[in-house]
């Protein structure tokens, strides 16, 4: 399994929100951006519980608009997450 890249996760929730606002999904938008303001360094692990658990949300309430890679991403980020830094 790879280490989680905070730096990359922050990205691809930026790419999330994005996909979110071009689809008019405010309140997935809204959490997403809300996990992107947990970003800093030294990085802590509320900015990383927080990303695992957007992301498990978005898997379950917007699946429908992520394309198949966005999904995949977004499973590998909240396991990688949750083994590495939450077992």
């Amino acid at each position: 399994m790879e280490t989680v890249d905070a730096s990359k996760l922050y990205q691809f929730l930026t790419e999330l929100a994005e996909a979110a606002r071009s689809r008019g999904d405010h309140e997935m938008l809204r959490r997403l951006s809300e996990a992107r303001t947990y970003y800093r360094m030294p990085l802590t692990s509320e900015f990383l519980g927080v990303s695992m658990t957007t992301l498990k949300l978005l898997l379950g309430h917007a699946r429908h608009w992520l394309s198949e890679d966005q999904a995949h991403r977004a499973e590998s980020y909240a396991d990688a997450i949750k083994q590495q830094f939450f077992s």
